[in-house]
């Protein structure tokens, strides 16, 4: 149940792929075509994607597609063409990650893929996750959740909304590190502060 390319989609990832991003950034003629293809509320501008992402109308309409499709061929499609698409969806995913599929599982959203890892630890009774006071809602509940059924400890570490470097960062995860420490989260984009931290390389070297 392959979707027909969308050319409004098309037509944005020429114009993105034909310059740099930043004359991108100030291009409003290419703006314009990419707010066209969301439906807005006009009783707010929406700016918290971090929590839930609208899709734009060609995707809302091929899922419609799909469920459509996936409902006039019932059963059959369920036992015996599902898998197939399902797995030819990874395979192009893991392409685009530079991965094998092998490495690629496909989920609901990154709250369940989270859980799925969280819960795939071997951590026992006292061994410690860190993690920052801003992480995801989801997440944190998750940790919680976690804490509460197996006895293990949250540090959680106070960050500062707009972190002045990376070294500030990286100096109050590493004070947190005992060694009961077994697992330290370290979230790259938060959503309560809109902020973006590259931090992985830098923490590990």
């Amino acid at each position: 149940m392959n979707s027909p390319p969308n050319s409004v989609l098309e037509k944005i990832r020429t114009a993105a792929s034909a310059t740099t991003p930043e004359a991108l950034a100030s291009d409003e003629s290419f703006w314009a075509v990419v707010r066209a293809e969301f439906a807005r509320p006009e009783d707010f501008i929406h700016l918290e994607y971090g929590f839930y992402h609208p899709a734009c109308h060609a995707v809302i309409a091929a899922e419609i597609a799909t469920i459509t499709e996936a409902q006039r061929r019932g059963s059959h499609y369920k036992r015996h063409e599902m898998t197939a698409e399902r797995e030819a969806a990874r395979t192009d995913l893991a392409r685009l990650a530079g991965a094998s599929p092998e490495e690629v599982i496909l989920t609901r959203n990154t709250t369940e893929a989270f859980n799925i890892i969280l819960r795939g630890l071997p951590l026992a009774r006292g061994d410690e996750i860190i993690h920052s006071d801003l992480d995801y809602g989801g997440v944190v509940e998750a940790l919680e959740q976690r804490a509460q059924r197996d006895g293990v400890v949250l540090r959680p570490v106070s960050l500062p909304p707009e972190p002045s470097t990376d070294a500030e960062v990286i100096a109050r995860f590493t004070a947190a590190i005992t060694p009961r420490t077994r697992a330290i989260l370290i979230t790259h984009l938060i959503n309560h502060a809109c902020l973006a931290r590259d931090l992985l390389s830098s923490f590990v070297g």
